[in-house]
């Protein structure tokens, strides 16, 4: 008998099958560290989106599948609002992706319209800049999401609404791709789809790092407590800058009369005006005031300061 057939012959001989496209996934542990910084990127975005729609945007993390960066772009479907991004000095892109019929909801809303329902087409080019600021502001909240594990400086580079179009990362390589559920509530509720999508390669230089979890175990500080480390945080917090802002109530304009804007136009706004601004602190409605001049400068009064 042959040695061959001996081979074949063996009780205890297995095949495995083995996927070249799929030569390797991330650890478990990595997967998690990202899960969780990427918490900040939903709270993030989610603030801006509120603020800018005028409406509560909801983002929540529904699934996390390492695959091919071609099966990824198969699950996309066409067209798509789809953002390549830079998280320089991480090398190669990422992408960040939305889908239309919720992108132009979102538009809508911006718009000043009622955010109803959209079916799928392709955006105007009016839409598209109001959607690339849309993205422009999920890149920003991404590189928060870094920050525990390396700095970046994450902008957005170019916007696609073709994904076949697409060849900023090889049709072979491994990508982790990170799925949100986004819920715009307007009196009604719109609800869609947002999707991450990082090629190993990106995230090869932060691994060791993803792998550290011990920065997800670090105790909570009580800051109303009389400790050390109470002490310190409140220290550090009180040095912090906060962006605070004022804007007026907002107002409607039919989307004609937004595309036919000149310099020098003048715009009639629903805001009276005896009527309060409204203040904001990092994001977040908390006073109102009067709005006057101080010396050279415009200034405000403090009407109500409702606590955080």
């Amino acid at each position: 008998m042959s040695a061959l057939a001996a081979a074949e012959n063996r009780e205890d001989q297995s095949l495995a099958t083995f996927d070249f496209r799929s030569p390797g996934k991330m650890a478990r542990e990595q997967v998690r560290s990202l899960e969780v910084a990427h918490e900040t990127f939903a709270r993030r975005w989610g603030s801006v989106l509120t603020n800018a729609l005028r409406s509560l945007v909801h983002l929540e993390l529904v699934g996390v599948q390492q695959l091919t960066f071609e099966d990824y772009l198969r699950s996309l479907s066409n067209p798509v609002v789809l953002g390549i991004l830079d998280l320089a000095p991480l090398p190669g892109a990422a992408l960040l992706e939305l889908d239309v019929p919720m992108g132009l909801t979102m538009v809508d809303r911006m718009l000043g319209g009622l955010g109803r329902p959209i079916g799928v087409r392709r955006p105007t080019e009016l839409e598209a800049v109001l959607l690339r600021e849309i993205l422009e502001d999920g890149a920003e909240a991404i590189g928060d999401a870094f920050r525990p594990f390396v700095e970046v400086e994450a902008t957005l580079s170019q916007i696609e609404f073709n994904p076949h179009v697409v060849q900023a990362i090889s049709p072979s390589e491994m990508v982790l791709v990170l799925a949100y559920s986004v819920a715009v509530s307007h009196g009604g509720r719109s609800d869609g789809l947002a999707t991450i999508c990082y090629p190993f390669s990106l995230l090869q230089p932060a691994a060791e790092r993803l792998g550290r979890a011990g920065w997800e175990q670090r105790p909570i500080v009580n800051l109303d407590g009389d400790t050390p480390a109470a002490e310190n945080m409140r220290a550090h917090i009180a040095e912090a800058d906060v962006e605070v802002s004022v804007t007026l109530r907002p107002s409607t304009i039919a989307a004609a009369d937004i595309a036919s804007i000149q310099p020098g136009d003048v715009i009639r706004l629903d805001h009276r005006i005896d009527e309060p601004v409204i203040g904001w602190v990092g994001g977040t409605r908390i006073f109102t005031a009067r709005a006057g001049r101080h010396g050279r400068r415009r200034a405000i009064q403090i009407l109500d300061w409702r606590q955080p």
